[in-house]
């Protein structure tokens, strides 16, 4: 009996990693600054902050992560064969003015007994965002504001003010324009395009000089090339009034009113009506609720 727990002993003590052969790697991680067409200097992310992966590719497994902090100029023990790096900063479903997610995948292959270097450039992997309010707008209204719109779900809004860039995940994107005229919010969204990681894209938002027509100039720079498109919006098309109800029979002042506005629908995305709210003389009766 004792001579079995010790012979098993033995086999538990020999792991499959020891009786590979073992080679060494060294990393070296940088960072792509950006599109060519990038005039904002954003804050990039501590390229010492990025996670580092190294995982077999035959197995799928993962043999190594840590921040390159403590990764850097470190010679790291794996086995001998074929292996994937994978490095990267943030969250790729991610939305909002800090929300850049960057990342970095290089296939490589480990010899025995060789240290090898492995260079990696970690780009940007979601898709960055701008709007530009033109100087003919700001002239003819007031108040207005811009929704950048994720086929993700996820939305993001710019102040009239606001001059910062945004971060939205891959895939398509529109733009809702909001704009206070005689006393009305009203609104109006363009088309989704579509847009890859890495590109780059400006809502570029005015009114004509002369007359009431609308302009909307949408700039995709991909690293490589800008594409523009422009959409012409006339002033009895657009804007238009968000979706609203509104139920008779009630006082005057104890009127049921909802209004569509904070989740615009644009082609086969969905609008939701957040909230709705019944005011009554008497705190007997409120109710609040979601309303799909």
């Amino acid at each position: 009996m004792g001579l079995a727990l010790i012979m098993s002993s033995c086999t538990e003590a020999i792991t499959d990693d020891s009786l590979h052969a073992r080679g060494e790697v060294v990393i070296r991680l940088t960072q792509d600054v950006g599109t060519k067409s990038d005039q904002t200097a954003d804050v990039l992310p501590d390229i010492g902050e990025f996670v580092v992966e190294l995982t077999e590719t035959s197995t799928d497994r993962l043999f190594y992560r840590k921040k390159y902090v403590d990764a850097a100029d470190q010679k790291i023990a794996l086995n001998a064969g074929e292996h994937r790096l994978f490095a990267y900063y943030g969250e790729p479903d991610g939305a909002g003015f800090n929300s850049f997610y960057y990342s970095a995948d290089v296939p490589f292959e480990v010899a025995p007994d060789d240290v090898v270097g492995i260079e990696a450039v970690a780009r940007l992997s979601n898709v960055k965002v701008a709007v530009s309010f033109g100087p003919y707008l700001a002239r003819d209204h007031k108040d207005y504001y811009a929704k950048v719109l994720s086929s993700s779900g996820k939305e993001i809004t710019f102040a009239k003010a606001e001059e910062r860039c945004a971060y939205v995940p891959v895939g398509e994107v529109a733009l809702a324009l909001y704009v206070h005229v005689q006393g009305k919010w009203m609104y109006y969204v363009t088309d989704p395009v579509a847009c890859e990681a890495g590109e780059f894209v400006t809502f570029n938002v005015d009114t004509e000089r002369y007359g009431q027509m609308g302009i909307m100039e949408i700039v995709i720079d991909d690293g490589v090339q800008e594409q523009v498109k422009e959409c012409k919006v006339p002033a009895e098309a657009a804007p238009q009034d968000g979706p609203s109800i509104t139920v008779s029979g009630f006082a005057e002042d104890n009127c049921f009113v909802t209004y569509e506005a904070d989740k615009t629908s644009y082609k086969g995305y969905k609008a939701d009506i957040n909230r709705t709210c019944i005011q009554l003389p008497s705190f007997a009766f409120l109710g609040e609720g979601n309303v799909g």
